[in-house]
C-alpha cells in the first residue's frame, strides 16, 4: 500500500499562508470565483489553505463518481454536516452508514416519480393562487423581488405537501420558527451552540418551539384516526419489512429536512429560471411557444400535458446546470484515497463544486450557454452521470430531486403561459454563494401579463 501511494502525485494547490491561508482572496472575490480561479490554475484536484485548514478539491466526474458512489467505503458526510445535524438530527440528509441506510430504504418508495405524481393537484392549486396574485401586482406595476415570489410559492407547495398546512393562514404559527431554524442550518459557518450569542439563543427557542408544535401536530394526526393525502400521513404509516416504523423524534427530523432540502433550493431554482428567461429572448420564445398550445386556456397542465412540454422541464435544467442551488458541498476520505493520479490522505475534507464541475468543457461545449437542448434523452444518456450533480449523485442523490422537477416543470409552465418578467433597469444582479446560490441584493422585477 505505501509502495502505491508513494507511486501517487502530490496534489498541486495554494501555498500555505499563516494564519489566513486563501481566507483572503475568498473574501475578496466570493468562493465561487476563487474555485474557478484555482481550478483554471491547478486543474482537477487541487488543495487550498483556508484559515489553519486544508481542504482538497475535485471536479473531474470520475473521482466525484468515487466519493458519491463510494463503493469501497472510503468516505462519509463529515465534519462539513455537522452544523446541519444540530438543526436536522440523524436525518436523510446528515446520516451515514446503517442508520442511513435503513432510513432510506424505508422512504424511498415515497419518492418515486410515480409516488410524487399525487401531488401534482397541489402544485396546480398553489401555482395558480401565485398566478392570481401576479395578476394583481402586474396591474399595479410595481417592482418586486421575484426570489421572495418563488421562496413564498415553494414554502405553500412544501407546506401542504409535506402536512396539509396552509402557510399563509393561521395553523402555522410556526413559520417563523421554521424560517429562523433553516437559516441556522444553512449559515456555513458560524460561533458553537454553547456560546450565548443572541444568534444562538434565538435558534435555541426557535428550535424548541419548532419541534414542539410539530410533535403536537404528529400527535393529533395519530389520535385523530384521519387519513389525509400528505407526507406526514406516509411517514407516519412507514413500517420496515419487521414491521418497525419511524420514531416521534425521526419523523420530526425527516420533516425537518424535507422542508431545508425542498424549499429553499426550489425556489432559488425558479427564481434565476426568470433570470435566465429575461436574459435570453429566443428561449424565453421558444418555452412561451411549447406550451402555449398546451394550456392555451389557462387551465393546469395535466401529468399527461407535462409530458407534451419537454423543453419547460429540460430548460429547468439547464437552469439548475448554470446557477445550481446547492453550489458546493463535501466529503471526507477515512482512508488514503487516490484522484485523477493524486493522492488524498485519510481524513481530508474534500469540496465538490456543481457549479464547476458543471462548467467542465470535456463534458458541456460552451459551458456558460444556456441550451435546454442539452437534456434531451439521448444527450443525457451520452453525458457522464456525475458530470451533473443538482441533486448530488450516487446513493446519497436527494430523495425529493423527483419532486422539486416536478414542481419547476409545472410552476414554469403555468406562469410563463401569462406573464413575462423584467428586470428593474439598472438593478445589478449578483450570485451570493452562500450554503445555497442566492442572490446578494435580491432579483427585482416587474411582472407583465402576455
Amino acid at each position: 500500500m505505501a509502495q502505491a501511494t508513494a507511486a501517487l502525485k502530490e496534489v498541486p494547490g495554494s501555498p500555505a499562508k499563516w494564519p489566513m491561508g486563501d481566507l483572503g482572496r475568498v473574501r475578496e472575490i466570493g468562493m465561487i470565483d476563487y474555485l474557478m480561479e484555482m481550478w483554471r490554475e491547478h486543474g482537477d484536484v487541487f488543495h487550498m489553505n483556508l484559515g489553519p485548514n486544508k481542504f482538497y478539491f475535485a471536479a473531474h466526474p470520475d473521482d466525484l463518481r468515487k466519493a458519491l458512489l463510494n463503493n469501497d467505503k472510503k468516505w462519509i458526510r463529515g465534519k462539513g454536516y455537522e452544523r446541519l445535524k444540530t438543526a436536522l438530527g440523524e436525518s436523510l440528509l446528515t446520516s451515514d452508514g446503517e442508520v442511513w441506510h435503513k432510513r432510506r430504504k424505508l422512504m424511498q418508495p415515497a419518492f418515486t416519480p410515480n409516488a410524487v405524481a399525487q401531488y401534482s393537484r397541489t402544485i396546480n392549486r398553489t401555482v395558480a393562487e401565485i398566478s392570481a396574485r401576479w395578476e394583481r401586482l402586474a396591474e399595479k406595476g410595481d417592482p418586486v423581488y421575484i426570489d421572495d415570489e418563488m421562496k413564498r410559492l415553494a414554502m405553500a407547495v412544501i407546506g401542504r405537501i409535506m402536512m396539509n398546512l396552509n402557510l399563509e393562514d393561521e395553523a402555522m404559527r410556526a413559520a417563523a420558527d421554521f424560517a429562523r431554524v433553516l437559516d441556522f442550518a444553512s449559515k456555513p459557518i458560524g460561533m458553537p451552540l454553547f456560546i450565548p450569542t443572541p444568534e444562538n439563543q434565538q435558534y435555541k427557542r426557535a428550535y424548541k418551539d419548532l419541534r414542539a408544535f410539530m410533535e403536537e401536530l404528529i400527535r393529533n394526526r395519530e389520535g385523530s384516526g384521519k387519513e389525509h393525502d400528505d407526507m406526514l400521513n406516509t411517514l407516519i404509516h412507514l413500517k420496515n419489512d419487521e414491521g418497525e416504523g419511524l420514531t416521534m423524534d425521526a419523523i420530526v427530523d425527516e420533516l425537518l429536512t424535507l422542508f431545508f432540502a425542498g424549499h429553499e433550493t426550489t425556489a432559488l431554482a425558479l427564481a434565476w429560471s426568470w433570470y435566465v428567461l429575461e436574459k435570453n429572448p429566443e428561449v424565453e420564445d421558444k418555452l412561451y411557444d411549447e406550451v402555449t398550445p398546451v394550456i392555451g386556456d389557462g387551465h393546469a397542465p395535466t401529468l399527461d400535458e407535462l409530458h407534451r412540454m419537454p423543453y419547460t422541464l429540460q430548460f429547468f435544467e439547464e437552469v439548475m446546470r448554470l446557477y445550481p442551488p446547492i453550489h458546493i458541498f463535501s466529503r471526507d476520505t477515512v482512508e488514503d484515497v487516490e484522484l485523477s493520479g493524486y493522492h488524498v490522505p485519510a481524513g481530508s475534507a474534500v469540496i465538490i463544486s456543481p457549479y464547476v464541475t458543471h462548467r467542465h468543457t470535456d463534458f458541456w461545449e460552451d459551458p456558460e450557454e444556456i441550451r435546454p437542448e442539452r437534456f434531451e434523452p439521448e444527450r443525457v444518456k451520452e453525458r457522464h452521470r456525475y458530470a451533473y450533480l443538482p441533486f448530488s449523485q450516487g446513493g446519497h442523490i436527494c430523495i425529493g430531486n423527483n419532486l422539486a422537477l416536478l414542481e419547476g416543470h409545472i410552476a414554469l409552465a403555468m406562469l410563463a403561459r401569462k406573464f413575462y418578467l423584467r428586470l428593474v433597469p439598472d438593478f445589478e444582479v449578483k450570485m451570493f454563494p452562500y450554503s445555497t446560490l442566492r442572490f446578494e441584493h435580491g432579483l427585482k422585477m416587474t411582472i407583465h401579463k402576455r
